[in-house]
Order: structure tokens, then C-alpha cells, then sequence
């Protein structure tokens, strides 16, 4: 195995949100900026390596796009499993999308995932969940329209301890820097989650340890 797949990590992600936020155009110009666009009727997979150089990782995104569609919603359960980063998308200027989220497509994730979303970790004052999650407003291109206040977005991220970006899949502002950040959020998750495992390990050793201490005395002193 070459040092490169070794430091190559595998990360899953996951869009979300109401058909027309354009989720699709999103993972497009982050796969391919210049390219055309991907043709995502129900839903969409892709994949691409992304290098933390202060980490000296690789993280290979498999990108996987729910569709938004009612009629898709019950489908769609299967791709949460296992998935390492739930991105929420809505659209600045269609309240009823921010709503949704709010509604409905966070308490789907929660429910049908097979992460635990009581364990945190606590990163450069950010509280992640054992899974990472991701708020974001797409089309700031159209600001003279927005009907999501920033202030109420930024309340509702905090609430949910998620990331929160604003980006336009149109002119591409804001995507590379949002998979970034994901990809150092997700780096970070899997450190802890390696340290808490290494400590339940330690945990198991020592309560071992102690077992055979305990039965050691108890046959001392019915000797």
C-alpha cells in the first residue's frame, strides 16, 4: 500500500433539501466548475479527492444528492446510512425551503441514520455531532430577492450545531471554500472518534485487570 492510500480517507456525503434549491448544481461546480451541469431527476452520485495539507490527509468525497421530491422521500432513507457529512441546502430567496428543513429534513436525518447524535466534539468553539452536519443558502447571487434572513439561518445552524455557508451554485461563490471546511470538520471527527475508541479500549483493559484482581483476592481469601 503506497503512503498515499494510506493517508487517503473516505468521507460520505450526503445532500438534502426541498426540489429547485439546486443541489445539483452544487456538487456540478464543485466536481466540475467549467463542466456542464449534472442531469439529477431523482438523485445523483460522484466523487472527488480533496487534500487537507496541514493534516497530510486525502479525503476521497463520495457525494451522494437526494431527491427532493415528496413522492421520493421514503427512497431516499436508504442513502443516509453511514453517511459521514449531511449538507442541508435551501434557497435564499423561497422561505418555504428554509422551513422545510427546519420541518421536516432535519428530524428525517436524525430519525433514519444510523449515527449517534447525542456524542459531540467540540472544535475551534464549534460543537460537532459524531456526524457532521452542513447549513447552507444557495443563490446569494439574488440577494435583492432573499427571504431568509442570515440572522435567522445562522440561529437555526447553532441550534443544530451544523456548519452554516452561503454560496451560489450559478457563479460558483463559496463551494470549494464550503467542502473545506466540511472535509477539516470531518477530519476532526474521526480523530475523536479514533480517541474515544482508544479510551473505551483502555476502559475495557483496566476493568479486565481489575476483574481478575478481584477474583484472584476472592480465591486468596477462601483459601
Amino acid at each position: 500500500m503506497s503512503d498515499s492510500d494510506e493517508n487517503e480517507i473516505i468521507c460520505k456525503v450526503v445532500l438534502v433539501g426541498e426540489y429547485g434549491v439546486d443541489k445539483t448544481g452544487i456538487i456540478s461546480k464543485y466536481i466540475n466548475p467549467s463542466g456542464e451541469l449534472f442531469d439529477s431527476p431523482s438523485s445523483c452520485y460522484c466523487s472527488k479527492k480533496i487534500e487537507i495539507s496541514e493534516e497530510n490527509k486525502i479525503i476521497k468525497f463520495d457525494i451522494w444528492e437526494t431527491a427532493g421530491q415528496e413522492r421520493y422521500r421514503d427512497k431516499h432513507k436508504n442513502f443516509y446510512k453511514s453517511t459521514d457529512v449531511f449538507v442541508l441546502v435551501y434557497d435564499i430567496t423561497k422561505k418555504s425551503t428554509f422551513d422545510e428543513l427546519k420541518n421536516y429534513w432535519i428530524k428525517d436525518i436524525k430519525e433514519n441514520s444510523n449515527k449517534d447524535f447525542s456524542k459531540i466534539i467540540i472544535y475551534k468553539k464549534f460543537i460537532i455531532f459524531w456526524v457532521v452536519l452542513a447549513l447552507v443558502g444557495n443563490n446569494i447571487e439574488k440577494y435583492e430577492s432573499q427571504e431568509v434572513d442570515d440572522a435567522e439561518a445562522e440561529n437555526f445552524a447553532e441550534e443544530i450545531s451544523a456548519i452554516f455557508q452561503l454560496v451560489s451554485s450559478k457563479e460558483n461563490i463559496g463551494i470549494e471554500d464550503l467542502f473545506y471546511i466540511i472535509g477539516k470538520s470531518f477530519l476532526q471527527k474521526t480523530k475523536n472518534e479514533k480517541a474515544e475508541r482508544e479510551k473505551e479500549k483502555d476502559r475495557e483493559i483496566e476493568e479486565e485487570k481489575k476483574n481478575k484482581i478481584e477474583k484472584l483476592l476472592n480465591k486468596y481469601i477462601n483459601f
